[in-house]
């Protein structure tokens, strides 16, 4: 008798960022957009998109926690909590849950949108820096159905996403 095996499959959400950072004399803030790439099975991505510079990054989250939180009755929350590289902070996303269909059999529970909030610093004193960040993260249906559908695996839904911005002009920073 053959054995089930587990669908791994991919959320994949659009997203809108705000970074500001103030230190060393200065503050200025960055606009990002791009996806957040959250899985069934495991491993967490983000590519994060400049429009300004025509420039993207791809992030893979090995120093995460995602949790479902029954906040109440009626009310069921996801929340990702994440350290901030080389900073001294958490950055957290967390959103209501909803039946979402993803593309595959049985669906996926998690947010149709989640909000970003957090901050870390780094350095010392005169030079110290303060990094905050918020935003939104929207499910896209379109491209998270599409990706399933394909069976693509983490790699080939990452590097699905990097096509579809490297097709707009965008180019990758390692």
């Amino acid at each position: 008798m053959p054995v089930a095996t587990a669908i791994i499959a991919y959320t994949i959400y659009s997203q809108t960022i705000k970074q500001t950072v103030a230190g060393k004399y200065a503050t200025f803030t960055t606009n990002l957009t791009g996806y957040l790439i959250i899985s069934t099975g495991s491993g967490t991505f983000q590519i994060n998109a400049n429009a300004k510079t025509k420039t993207f990054t791809v992030i893979e989250y090995d120093n995460y926690k995602l949790e479902y939180v029954n906040s109440s009755v009626a009310r069921r929350k996801l929340v990702m909590a994440t350290e901030i590289n080389e900073e001294v902070g958490t950055v957290f996303v967390k959103g209501d849950v909803a039946s979402l269909n993803i593309g595959v059999p049985g669906g996926f529970s998690a947010p149709q949108t989640m909000k970003l909030s957090g901050s870390g610093f780094s350095g010392d004193a005169p030079l110290a820096v303060l990094t905050e960040y918020s935003g939104v993260f929207a499910f896209d249906f379109k491209k998270t159905k599409a990706n399933n559908v394909a069976g693509n695996d983490a790699e080939a839904t990452v590097n699905y996403l990097k096509a579809f911005l490297g097709g707009r002009g965008y180019t990758e920073i390692p």
